[in-house]
């Protein structure tokens, strides 16, 4: 796993599994494998066995809470994120997956929110960018948008899309 050889580490962790079906670390570490071979739905259920043995495993609740997320059930996922982050409110991993989930439910509001707790964390933050950007053009706040889209091209100059965003926004204004 720890090599990014997840098909290899998948088949070691089944054969674990298999052998002491007890064992939820083998239950983990294939429910990690899984999401990292785009198999949320396989993922979920090892994160699930997993939890069945060890219901606080913070890896594992993060590991169902990113499969809910891939398979777009936003509400399961977010009240996950949620409570992972009143434990670890730092955590760039659990505010920007927030801030995605909120961006797929057009939240903006909760966008922005953990967008700018996202961006105090990490002050070049991409995904907090953006996210700001996207609530401050659903609000029709192009001033703003022209502002985060521009801290977006220097931070990542060969963004096409910040580029594009970056004009459209300066054409609204």
């Amino acid at each position: 796993e720890k090599l990014s050889r997840f098909e290899e580490a998948a088949a070691e962790f089944e054969k674990a599994a298999a052998i002491d079906p007890g064992r939820w670390q083998a239950s983990l570490g294939l429910g990690v494998a899984r999401l990292h071979l785009k198999q949320p739905e396989r993922a979920l259920e090892q994160f699930d066995a997993c939890l069945q043995h060890e219901p606080q495993i913070e890896k594992a609740l993060f590991g169902k809470a990113a499969a809910l997320h891939l398979l777009h059930r936003f509400d399961e996922a977010i009240g996950i994120y949620q409570s992972l982050l009143a434990v670890n409110p730092n955590s760039p991993e659990l505010l920007g997956n927030l801030v995605s989930a909120h961006l797929a439910r057009k939240d903006d509001s909760q966008v922005r929110e953990y967008s700018e707790q996202l961006l105090k964390i990490r002050p070049q933050s991409r995904q907090a960018l953006e996210g700001l950007a996207g609530s401050a053009l659903a609000r029709g706040d192009y001033q703003n948008v022209v502002e985060h889209c521009s801290q977006l091209v220097q931070a990542a100059p060969d963004s096409y899309e910040g580029w594009f965003n970056l004009g459209f926004a300066c054409q609204k204004c």
